[in-house]
């Protein structure tokens, strides 16, 4: 899990939703990356970074405790596995949109 401790003054619920919002960032990006590239070897490392970017906001959004939240990061989740096969210009668009509903939710809670 995260850890919370930081500078002081710091709320750790601010802090937790902050680390969500850069892994929804972080996963937007090297999913672009990872869609455009053709190497293979270049898709296993965005894969990689993709992944790590979605234990963050999974440990984030479970740290929060909101429900609804956690059950968009797992759609997220499981929409990308299902779409990596087969990842067109309209996948990669409705994952980005996700991505930033997730984000749209953590400033509203």
């Amino acid at each position: 899990m995260i850890d919370p401790v930081g500078s002081g003054n710091t709320n750790p619920m601010e802090m937790y939703k902050n680390e969500c919002k850069r892994g929804a960032d972080l996963f937007k990006e090297s999913l672009d990356q990872y869609a455009k590239t053709k190497d293979p070897d270049q898709k296993i490392e965005y894969e990689k970074v993709i992944d790590k970017a979605l234990v963050v906001m999974n440990e984030t959004c479970t740290a929060l405790r909101k429900k609804e939240i956690m059950e968009q990061e797992k759609k997220l989740e499981t929409d990308f596995k299902e779409y990596k096969s087969d990842l067109t210009p309209e996948r990669v668009k409705e994952l980005h949109q996700e991505a930033d509903q997730i984000k749209t939710d953590i400033n509203r809670s």
